[in-house]
């Protein structure tokens, strides 16, 4: 929006300078020594009420749009310009080239049927001139003015024609550009995520012996320095973030270069949550978090993938432990409704502010509105998993309030099962 307010800010400025030029024009033509038949104090006073006009009404601000004001002032300036070809000498007059001037632009700025108002108006103006002023007696018809005045109006259309050949032109290779440009960012999107999965891909593998080194190194039985063990173990931990973390990284190149693959299968909801969540439930009693689990009354089959019902829960789960205090609550329920199965993973933790919910799940966003957040992120999490309950044919929404905690729910269509 502020570009386009940039271009039409030029474009009013451009306006202002061709008028300044065709008022110089106009009283350096009214100084050269000809007779012009032509009341000069009119013609001066109808070109500096041109120059006011256009400067004034550039800079008046109204409540309409940018379409709706040109199509005023290009009006105005067909009776500017028939007021100057009148008092200039009517259809005869040197200056009915004038014409042009609100009819080329209004073709080429505004849409076209408030262009062809334009038209059709310079076609009544001219030839209002030609009824309502002709003096001569014969038939009007036959006279050498209505020649004149029909070959006023036809350059008229020719100049209006090619006004609109422009204006479509204009338009396709606007089209052009930005289809371009599009394409241009796609294609180097692309080539983002193929060297993101380059680089997630190869740090994998250094990550991974690092995590078995020092597992190694904690299980082995020996007796270990106390402080070299809280080391070790903080390192490992580590570790495993950073491995998430590259695991998130791989996932999102993949969907974004639609490599990401599910397996489906059918499966009950509340026993594959029950023994899932038991990871969970450890990781919030080492935070000091009640963590409690409510299954549906009854068994909901589903037909998705298991590892990524997992990656999606556990995503939920983890961010709500992040961002709840020491001895507070979050709480994951299922339920069943209209054929489909409701996921949601409740907290009283700080809440989401309401100028960050149209952002939560965009990729790499974080929110900063917490100051207890345990572990950092890259704001990866909740786009994954939008992105990955759409896949798995289900929807997500949230509800939170400061200070309040949040409640993020996702669906999944129910199978039927014997």
């Amino acid at each position: 929006m502020e570009k386009q307010s940039m271009i039409f800010s030029r474009i009013e400025r451009l306006e202002e300078v061709l008028v300044g030029m065709l008022f110089i024009a106009g009283i350096a033509v009214l100084l050269l020594p000809i007779d012009l038949k032509v009341n000069k104090m009119l013609f001066v006073s109808a070109l500096m009420f041109v120059v006011v006009f256009v400067v004034g009404w550039h800079r008046l601000k109204l409540p309409i749009s940018y379409e709706n004001k040109k199509f005023i002032e290009f009006l105005v300036d067909l009776l500017i310009v028939a007021a100057i070809v009148h008092i200039s000498g009517g259809i005869g007059s040197t200056f009915t080239f004038l014409y042009i001037l609100p009819v080329f632009p209004g073709a080429v700025t505004i849409n076209r049927s408030r262009s062809i108002t334009i038209w059709f108006a310079s076609g009544i103006v001219i030839f209002t001139e030609l009824f309502l002023f002709n003096q001569s007696p014969n038939n009007i018809f036959l006279t050498s003015t209505f020649a004149t005045a029909l070959l006023i109006f036809f350059g008229v259309s020719l100049v209006f024609a090619h006004g609109l050949f422009l204006s479509r032109e204009i338009q396709v290779a606007q089209v052009a550009v930005t289809s371009a440009t599009v394409e241009k960012e796609k294609a180097i999107n692309k080539l983002k995520d193929e060297f993101l999965f380059l680089i997630a891909h190869e740090l994998r593998g250094p990550i991974t012996a690092i995590r078995g080194y020092i597992e190694l190194f904690l299980t082995s039985g020996k007796e270990r320095n106390p402080k070299a063990k809280s080391l070790a173990e903080a390192a490992f931990r580590q570790s495993g973030n950073l491995n998430n973390l590259i695991g998130e990284l791989l996932d999102v190149s993949r969907l974004e270069t639609g490599k990401l693959k599910l397996s489906n299968e059918v499966f009950e909801l509340n026993g594959f949550f029950k023994d899932m969540l038991k990871e969970a439930q450890a990781e919030a009693v080492g935070r000091k978090i009640s963590f409690t689990y409510q299954p549906s009354p009854l068994n909901i089959f589903v037909e998705t993938d298991k590892e990524r019902l997992r990656e999606v829960t556990l995503l939920l789960v983890e961010n709500s432990l992040n961002f709840t205090n020491e001895f507070g609550q979050v709480k994951v329920v299922v339920n069943a409704k209209d054929g489909k199965a409701y996921i949601s993973v409740i907290d009283n933790g700080v809440g989401i502010s309401q100028q960050e919910m149209p952002y939560i799940f965009e990729r790499f966003y974080s929110s900063d509105g917490s100051k207890i957040q345990k572990q950092g992120g890259a704001g990866l999490g909740l786009f994954l998993v939008k992105s990955l309950v759409g896949k798995m044919g289900g929807e997500i929404s949230v509800e939170s309030q400061v200070g309040k905690g949040s409640r993020f729910t996702f669906t999944l269509p129910i199978v039927p099962h014997e």
